[in-house]
């Protein structure tokens, strides 16, 4: 595969990590979402450019302690 991915082949892994942080609480850090989207199935190379993204269409965002939660406009 070539990288970056392009984005058709990003929304299925985008959609699987707002479901991890949905199903956790809407707050996980980036290593534990990391492993669950893994666990999901989820290809290593889609994770950072769907993080990416996902904070570029301010779907999710990060804090400072490394934490990544899903933007409140879009917790319906």
């Amino acid at each position: 595969m070539a990288y970056p991915p392009s984005d058709d082949d990003l929304t299925s892994a985008k959609t699987t990590i707002v479901n991890i942080l949905k199903m956790e609480g809407y707050k996980l850090d980036s290593g534990s979402l990391f492993l669950a989207f893994k666990d999901a199935g989820g290809e290593m190379s889609q994770f950072a450019p769907s993080l990416e993204e996902l904070q570029n269409e301010n779907i999710i965002k990060s804090d400072s302690e490394g934490n990544i939660t899903v933007s409140y406009t879009h917790l319906t």
